[in-house]
């Protein structure tokens, strides 16, 4: 995720989290940190499974994401290494 033109100072990043047939089992996260004007963030968002319910034929997973600010240089590897999962 890069983030750019962002107000001075205390910013909040929302996510609503997980949709209905997508493999992103984590909830609604927030993210706060202090940011400079006219800077580019880059961020890692990384889900953490924390558990598994099967319900006959039907399994629900719950997790958690981590985010960590990264560097450009960091980023954009991880990026051009990046495949679509259908």
């Amino acid at each position: 995720m890069v983030l750019s033109m962002l107000s001075q100072g205390n910013n909040t990043i929302v996510a609503k989290g997980s949709m209905l047939g997508t493999n992103w089992y984590p909830g609604p996260m927030e993210f706060t940190d202090v940011f400079e004007a006219n800077t580019e963030y880059y961020l890692r968002v990384t889900p953490q499974h924390t558990g598994t319910v099967i319900y006959g034929d039907i399994m629900a997973m719950s997790g958690e994401a981590v985010i960590l600010i990264v560097t450009e240089k960091d980023a954009s590897r991880e990026i051009s290494e990046t495949k679509r999962i259908y």
